[in-house]
């Protein structure tokens, strides 16, 4: 092969002086064991017979072609071997170590078990950290081909950590660096417009997961972080209107029970969250209105009919109608009615028949409802009779004047009986008298 002597595992055997196989076996031939003559060939360090009996037998069939086919490839790593640790022995004779290391750790790579190799590495200095960074560079070039950026950079990251200096680490390094940037750079962008459409169409919960993603792997990414920031305005919005909803829902339970204290802490929560939504002012106006009908209601019922009437007018400044508010003015009204009439009737019984005129007067002015207005009449045709009788300078026409009143009493109410027994027997004769009169 090369015309001089090799040095193999240490051993020397001169090429030339191997017995050789000349011709190629046939395939009658195997099975003959040809495979196992070349196999003590390759023991014997003979590489050449060894391939030249194993050429032979290479195509045979199935099984024992195929293991031909492996034995030839071990012979030429042998044959790479050998010119490598002959490469390796001049280079350490001329005290080149470094070039002699790297020889051998190429002899490593394929044969560990290669004899002599672990002391030609001590006579070399060989460091076993240099020939273990070498193999760790082989895999990470692996990872890198198969385009396992992670795990690349993963191994590179831990083989700077041991060699801080090692060039080709520092280039692989930055290399696989650059390309997860790049993928990194088109991921977020590819997350990025998605967000942007996600917002567009309302859903702000997915967008928010989508910026996260970019933010992940970039975050100097300053359009995501700006449109995050929208993002996550437009979700608290969403959540305080969605629990301004539960306070509105809340408040209008109490306000139905007439807790308005808490119908009223309710409602101003969910303002503050949501701020002057119209629906939310509404329900508050509402709220308070309530709050003020209730109190006229018991200002009402315990007869302090003036500020009821205060109340009522007040919450008619909020709120211009409302069943519960005319109702309360109508009771108002009422009770406005039935004092001041009760009033006249006092003043009627007290003798005081001119104050009592001028209030009956006054009070049927205002144009009283039906139940009241009879007794009206009636008690003003008793005043003025009574006036009358009481006076002796009363024009003539004034007992007229009192049956008048009498029969309209009787004609807005033809079933109303009056109280004649309250009152003296000529008032009682007088108003039977207009009465028959009237018919």
């Amino acid at each position: 092969v090369w015309g001089f002597p090799i040095v193999a595992a240490g051993i020397l055997f001169d090429v030339d002086q191997m017995p050789l196989q000349s011709s190629r076996t046939t395939p009658e031939e195997c099975g003959t064991g040809v495979l196992e003559q070349a196999r003590r060939a390759f023991r014997a360090n003979h590489l050449s017979q060894a391939e030249k009996l194993a050429e032979s037998i290479v195509d045979c069939p199935e099984a024992l072609g195929t293991e031909a086919a492996r034995f030839l490839t071990a012979v030429t790593r042998r044959r790479q071997n050998d010119r490598l640790w002959q490469r390796a022995q001049v280079q350490i004779q001329r005290q080149r170590f470094e070039e002699a290391c790297q020889l051998l750790y190429e002899i490593q790579v394929t044969a560990p078990d290669f004899p002599n190799l672990q002391v030609a590495g001590q006579r070399a200095g060989c460091d076993p950290d240099s020939v273990q960074l070498q193999d760790d560079l082989d895999r990470a070039d692996e990872l890198i081909e198969k385009e396992n950026w992670p795990g690349a950079l993963q191994l590179l990251n831990s083989l700077l950590d041991k060699h801080p200096d090692a060039t080709e680490v520092q280039v692989r390094q930055r290399a696989v660096k650059s390309q997860i940037q790049r993928i990194e750079s088109r991921t977020a962008a590819l997350h990025y417009n998605a967000a942007v459409k996600l917002f567009e169409q309302g859903d702000a919960s997915g967008a928010k997961s989508r910026l996260q993603a970019v933010l992940k792997t970039s975050r100097d990414h300053t359009k995501a972080r700006a449109l995050l920031g929208k993002v996550e305005t437009r979700l608290q919005e969403q959540a305080n209107l969605q629990t301004g909803r539960h306070l509105s829902i809340q408040a209008r339970a109490l306000l139905d029970g007439e807790d308005f204290a808490g119908a009223r802490e309710k409602i101003e929560e969910a303002i503050a969250l949501q701020g002057p939504d119209p629906r939310l002012m509404e329900l508050r106006r509402t709220i308070k209105v309530a709050r003020m009908s209730y109190e006229a209601r018991e200002l009402l019922d315990s007869g302090r009919s003036a500020e009821a009437r205060l109340k009522v007018e007040e919450a008619l400044s909020l709120q211009s109608s409302g069943p519960l508010l005319m109702e309360l003015q109508d009771s108002i009204e009422r009770q406005r009615q039935e004092t001041l009439l009760r009033l006249a009737v006092q003043s009627f019984y007290s003798g005081e028949y001119a104050e009592s005129i001028a209030q009956l007067k006054g009070y049927l002015e205002e144009k009283p409802r039906p139940p009241f207005a009879p007794f009206a009449y009636f008690y003003l045709g008793a005043s003025v009779a009574s006036a009358t009788l009481m006076s002796e300078s009363a024009p003539a026409h004034s007992l007229e004047t009192a049956a008048e009143h009498f029969r309209t009493s009787h004609h807005i109410d033809r079933d109303f009986t009056p109280p004649l027994e309250s009152v003296s027997p000529r008032i009682r004769a007088l108003f039977s008298q207009a009465l028959i009169e009237n018919k």
